[in-house]
């Protein structure tokens, strides 16, 4: 998976160096790939991966985590407690990412690799989702949801109902059988 994000950001990049109108342009990118009983991840940007289950799938029981990291200015300010989560959200550069792909040359690329089991839930969603639904209500909806394809619908129109200005964009996974 890192091998292919090296390989876009490079056509990504190589596309704006030759096309000015492009030059600059980039993306975030988080895929999952799913074997036997793990998830692994690859991502940059802030775009997210989440795990839900609802039996809990942190130490503490919660029944969401966010299996990413945001590459953004404002998720690095929290990180050093220099604003609060609750103000990440609304915060006026909560959109200034600092890592993604076809920005540079050369590209970092986080990845991970998750246990999983039957039952979980994975979400993979941009940030025009999570600008509108924190996690608690993505787990929430989700969990209810009679169909991962009923789940989508639900998010995105929640996040629409509540001024979708970005892009949103989600997958839900069911994990049902391992």
């Amino acid at each position: 998976m890192t091998q292919a994000l090296h390989h876009a950001n490079e056509r990504v990049y190589q596309q704006g160096q030759h096309n000015q109108q492009q030059q600059g342009m980039g993306t975030t990118m988080t895929c999952v790939v799913v074997t036997n009983t793990h998830a692994h991840i690859a991502h940059v940007g802030d775009s997210r991966a989440y795990l839900i289950n609802q039996h809990g799938v942190t130490e503490d029981g919660s029944v969401v985590m966010q299996l990413t990291v945001d590459h953004t200015l404002v998720a690095r300010l929290v990180d050093i407690g220099q604003v609060r989560p609750e103000e990440a959200r609304t915060h006026p550069q909560r959109n200034i990412i600092y890592r993604a792909l076809g920005v540079d040359a050369t590209l970092e690329v986080d990845t991970a690799t998750q246990p999983i089991t039957r039952g979980d839930i994975l979400v993979l969603c941009s940030d025009g989702l999570t600008t509108y639904v924190d996690a608690d209500e993505l787990a929430r909806v989700t969990l209810s949801a009679s169909h991962p394809t009923v789940a989508c619908q639900q998010l995105v129109h929640l996040a629409n109902n509540r001024g979708g200005q970005d892009n949103i964009s989600v997958i839900v996974a069911r994990v049902d059988v391992l």
